[in-house]
């Protein structure tokens, strides 16, 4: 992962762009191919804030509202009881902490299926991998995803905070984890991304269970559908670079499979304005 937010921040934007243009050179891999790096980000909780949350959930009610808080709850309650009935069957013991134990102290590994000891670094890293092996798919080249700690999105006065908006603008995949949704900070940074203008990100939802088969998530979707609008139109027109409420490894592979490409295509050719061609 690239550490952008361990630069000082008194430290000139110029100094600071080049400083990560050098990193990103020196990390890329080594290919004939010309290789494109695609920016990527994951909004995910890390262990400590699942941790406060796990612990004083009330917090949520508190600066997101009680409708966030009762879908919280009840999401949890679910997965809580997905998780031991899991457990039951493979004679284990439940975690203490069911929800912390899905994070780390970095934000990339984050687990996004129970099922699974993937994390999200690990899931695009193997369908880049991929999609490197199929030069033709990616039209002659090779894509390298680079994770940019999502930490620059919630400080607002970051000096990194201009580059980012660039990268938004230009092309990123965005993997953002329904759990985290509910921490405020990341709730209302990523509430920031899906409204910006202009935006070529291509965002995922990422749900920790299997939306046809709890019930609670059709509730959980009105509330995501409230906050991140414009995420949730994008969806409902089709397109391809929107998508919600993933709750199976292969269908986030295969998103990511299908998006990467396209993201490629867009960091290469940005085309046209979308909503002037929407006026027309």
């Amino acid at each position: 992962m690239l550490d952008a937010s361990a630069w000082q921040t008194g430290q000139e934007n110029a100094d600071l762009a080049a400083t990560l243009r050098q990193e990103l050179r020196t990390s890329a891999p080594s290919s004939e191919l010309p290789t494109v790096g695609i920016p990527v980000l994951i909004v995910a909780m890390i262990a400590d804030e699942a941790a406060a949350i796990e612990a004083n959930p009330q917090q949520i009610e508190d600066e997101a509202g009680k409708i966030a808080f009762d879908q919280f709850t009840t999401l949890y309650q679910s997965y809580v009881a997905v998780l031991k009935a899991a457990a039951d069957q493979h004679h284990e013991p439940l975690p203490a902490s069911p929800l912390t134990a899905r994070y780390h102290t970095e934000r990339e590994q984050w687990k996004p299926f129970a099922s699974s000891s993937y994390t999200a670094a690990d899931l695009i890293a193997d369908v880049a991998q991929e999609l490197n092996r199929k030069p033709t798919v990616l039209e002659g080249r090779m894509i390298w995803p680079q994770i940019y700690p999502f930490d620059v999105m919630l400080d607002p006065t970051h000096p990194m905070r201009a580059l980012y908006d660039e990268i938004l603008r230009s092309g990123c995949v965005v993997l953002a984890d329904e759990f985290s949704l509910f921490e405020p900070k990341l709730r209302q940074a990523l509430a920031s991304i899906v409204a910006l203008p202009k935006s070529q990100v291509a965002l995922v939802t990422i749900s920790p269970l299997n939306p046809r088969l709890v019930p609670p998530h059709s509730e959980v979707e009105k509330e995501l559908r409230r906050v991140f609008e414009a995420a949730f139109k994008r969806f409902d027109q089709y397109d391809p670079q929107s998508e919600v409420m993933v709750a199976d490894e292969r269908r986030l592979k295969r998103w990511l499979y299908l998006s990467l490409p396209q993201t490629l295509r867009s960091l290469q050719n940005p085309g046209a304005d979308p909503e002037r061609l929407e006026q027309v």
